[in-house]
């Protein structure tokens, strides 16, 4: 009989990378947030880069 066990159990360090990468996109949302208050102009990159992304195949 072969037991299976989840993968945040046997890998701890895919778990500290997820966290590591959450942590960077909240980051990341935070200060371009700052910045488009500061300019809203910069809120155009961010919305051209949204737009690519949705349409990306």
């Amino acid at each position: 009989m072969t037991t299976t066990t989840p993968a945040y159990v046997a890998h701890p360090k895919r778990k500290t990378r997820r966290r590591v990468a959450k942590a960077l996109a909240w980051l990341s949302l935070a200060l371009t947030a700052a910045m488009v208050l500061a300019e809203p102009w910069l809120l155009l990159p961010v919305l051209m880069l949204v737009i690519a992304l949705s349409l990306w195949d």
